[in-house]
């Protein structure tokens, strides 16, 4: 049978703690009798080294087998190195608590190799700010679910990560109000609007919207990166004002804007319908996506379009980091916007590229253990993570 990794993982991370339940026991035990061949029942008196050593292997070799075509390995690009080793014991509560992860070197080499990271800070969270139009701020993690505030017509409801916009019928006459919700870095947020397009807000980003949308045009401004899906309304187009550097024009799709001022280009991925994306200097470019393709516009002014690797840029809105040969800048600036540090490299950072996927509810330290076996070292000073190869 097919297996579900990060099941087995997180039931064979609770067998070894002792917590699982006498449910999650039983089939657990099962597919490992089925799977390995053997009973796990004798061993629990067993030497704990060997018994977890037998239990990673098993598990590893049973997934490893199912999972071949799945791009799922965090290696160096060009060049392997060799590790240093490590606690069989460690390895083990590494790879549980990751989930599936792959490196190509021999799994006695990952099962030993030493960790020196010992940076523990937490993942980020649902939280954001909402400024409404008299300039008033709203913590949303501080306030109860329910009716947080109105503006004009519109009723602004709170449920869990989410704000939702609920509007009224608007008079010609009444102001248009807007609102801007933030997400500090360490933070993102889902927020619908008005019209009921629905927008996921990544960490660092902003979005700024009217409570109600009137008029012929829907308009929306972002900086930092947000997925829309945007409701159908082909008499008002939505509109989305991209740092003043780019529009991004739709009547209803789902589509990904990646435009943080430390990126050098910005970046629209459409998943489903059809977008044109234009610049805002100097000279205007224009060109329409497709489903699957991706749309660069750089600092140049230069706008492009090529096919989306979607899996890897809807990863964070999944609740992955997906790095697909990525090079080590562009990975610690994701890091720094999820984990809330600041990163600063000594010497010039590695031109090696990576790839592998992580669950973004990973501490930071079991982020950085896998990358320290490629020969990088950190060490956190205050806020500031200092990166060495």
């Amino acid at each position: 049978m097919m297996t579900d990794k990060n099941k087995i993982y997180e039931l064979a991370d609770k067998w070894l703690k002792g917590i699982i339940t006498e449910k999650e026991k039983q089939y657990f035990e099962q597919w490992y009798e089925q799977e390995a061949g053997e009973s796990l029942k004798w061993s629990r008196d067993a030497n704990e080294k060997k018994l977890k050593n037998r239990l990673l292997k098993a598990i590893h070799a049973k997934i490893q087998s199912e999972s071949r075509q799945e791009n799922v390995k965090f290696v160096k690009t060009f060049r392997q190195k060799q590790y240093k080793w490590m606690t069989a014991a460690a390895a083990v509560i590494i790879l549980f608590t990751l989930g599936f992860l792959l490196f190509q070197q021999p799994l006695s080499d990952l099962m030993n190799r030493e960790s020196h990271v010992l940076i523990d800070i937490p993942p980020g969270s649902e939280v954001a700010t909402l400024t409404l139009a008299d300039g008033s701020v709203i913590k949303l993690d501080s306030v109860a679910n329910g009716k947080v505030a109105t503006q004009g017509k519109a009723i602004i409801n709170r449920e869990g990560g989410q704000v939702a916009y609920i509007p009224q019928k608007l008079n010609e006459d009444d102001p248009i109000l807007y609102n801007t919700m933030k997400t500090a870095r360490g933070n993102q947020y889902r927020l619908v609007l008005s019209d009921s397009t629905v927008v996921w807000l990544n960490s660092a980003s902003s979005l700024r919207f009217p409570a109600i949308f009137s008029g012929k045009q829907r308009t929306v401004e972002l900086t930092g990166e947000a997925y829309f899906e945007v409701a159908e309304n082909k008499k008002m187009p939505f509109m989305v004002n991209v740092n003043n550097k780019a529009k991004v024009k739709v009547l209803g799709t789902h589509f990904n804007i990646n435009a943080y001022d430390d990126e050098t280009i910005i970046r629209t991925t459409l998943l489903e319908g059809r977008v044109s994306i234009s610049s805002s200097l100097s000279p205007l470019v224009s060109q329409s996506l497709s489903p699957g393709q991706e749309a660069t516009l750089d600092a140049n002014n230069k706008l492009s379009i090529q096919k989306a690797d979607v899996k890897k840029t809807m990863a964070w809105q999944a609740g992955f980091f997906e790095f697909n040969n990525t090079e080590l800048p562009s990975i610690m600036r994701q890091i720094s916007r999820w984990y809330d540090v600041d990163i600063r490299f000594e010497g010039e950072p590695t031109k090696q590229k990576f790839g592998g996927r992580f669950s973004k509810k990973l501490n930071l330290g079991k982020i950085l253990f896998m990358l320290e076996a490629n020969d990088i070292h950190f060490r956190l000073e205050g806020k500031t993570l200092i990166v060495k190869q």
